[in-house]
């Protein structure tokens, strides 16, 4: 780990960058950080065993922009959960940035998106606007929501930007390349569920936001650029899909209220239909990782039930708030997603 001396100036933010051999997109990245100019501010890298350079490169950053730069460098792949979390142990910050390595931000992001949580104290999390780097003009995506079929919408993913997102709004879930989180209240719910590695956490995460009484705001006031998929790109295909399934699976178990438990019905009838129906077309390679997902839910299914219980004690609102977050299932999209394979593969 490297540390750097702090001095007296009172960190507000701190920023938290996990990195897995993404050199070749990270310097943009946190020389765009680098010029952000208020509030104080701290940046957190953690790096999860990169063989690419990364390391290097991030110890010449932190060597040459001095204090209020820190590093922490795993052996292995730790999980982007696990690494997230350990930024966030070492944060000094009242608020919690957490970014993408693939992303560039404004010199303007910290600010703005302080000034609004503070001036509204019902935000949990927020997410400025996120634009599409090699897409020029076009949307990532501005927020998650919930379908009945347990899958989510993500609404404005690759539309052109006309302006028709550019009123806030809340969404169940953000987009995780870019959101920011008051400290205590992210340790309050627990931070990233480390089980799931990666994957529909930030959803995991901010449905614990929600179910502690806060809002999961989208705030185009702001808005950066991200290299949708690059992180991705890398991975294995087998890698994507089991986690993705076997993630949104168990944030179904542990989030949903008692009455709310059909959607668990409903979604696990889904998956084995999906599994089923790949086997019989001959998707062998398709089957396999939504198989080993179910696999994964029915050995852990104790542990589940046992964060399941403390979230469902600690609650403070019913599944009301879920007719505000939801939309209709895309149906052309699931179509295509199912034949072209895509479901929800978590593109970061």
């Amino acid at each position: 780990m490297i540390r750097q001396a702090h001095h007296n100036v009172k960190t507000v933010v701190s920023i938290i960058i996990v990195n897995r051999n993404g050199k070749q997109f990270l310097k943009p990245c946190l020389d765009s950080v680098a010029k952000i100019k208020q509030p104080s501010f701290e940046l957190i890298i953690v790096d999860n065993g990169s063989s690419d350079g990364s390391k290097q490169l991030v110890k010449n950053f932190i060597q040459r922009q001095g204090v209020m730069r820190r590093a922490i460098f795993n052996a292995t792949n730790l999980g982007f959960c696990h690494a997230n979390n350990q930024g966030a142990g070492l944060a000094r910050g009242d608020y919690l940035l957490f970014l993408n390595n693939d992303t560039e931000v404004p010199t303007d992001l910290a600010e703005k998106l302080v000034n609004k949580l503070r001036q509204d104290k019902t935000i949990g999390i927020i997410q400025p606007k996120i634009l599409l780097k090699d897409e020029p003009g076009n949307l990532d995506s501005v927020g998650g929501f919930l379908t009945w079929t347990g899958f989510l919408n993500h609404l404005g993913i690759h539309e052109k930007d006309r302006g028709q997102y550019d009123k806030e709004f809340p969404v169940l879930s953000p987009k995780g390349a870019c959101m920011m989180i008051p400290r205590r209240l992210f340790n309050r719910v627990g931070g990233f569920d480390e089980d799931f590695f990666a994957y529909f956490e930030e959803t995991d995460l901010a449905w614990r936001v929600w179910l502690a009484g806060k809002r999961v705001l989208y705030f185009p006031e702001s808005s950066i650029l991200h290299l949708m998929g690059r992180t991705t790109r890398q991975l294995e295909f087998d890698f994507i899909q089991f986690h993705s399934y076997k993630n949104r699976i168990a944030s179904l178990i542990k989030n949903v209220a008692t009455r709310s438990l059909w959607r668990v019905v409903v979604h696990m009838l889904i998956v084995l239909s999906l599994a089923t129906f790949y086997i019989l077309i001959g998707k062998f390679r398709v089957a396999k990782p939504i198989w080993r997902s179910l696999g994964w839910n029915v050995k852990h299914l104790g542990t589940t039930i046992k964060k399941r219980r403390s979230i469902q004690i600690t609650r403070k609102v019913n599944d009301s708030f879920l007719k505000l977050v939801s939309k209709p299932i895309n149906l052309a999209k699931a179509i295509h997603d199912v034949f072209y394979l895509q479901h929800e593969s978590g593109l970061r």
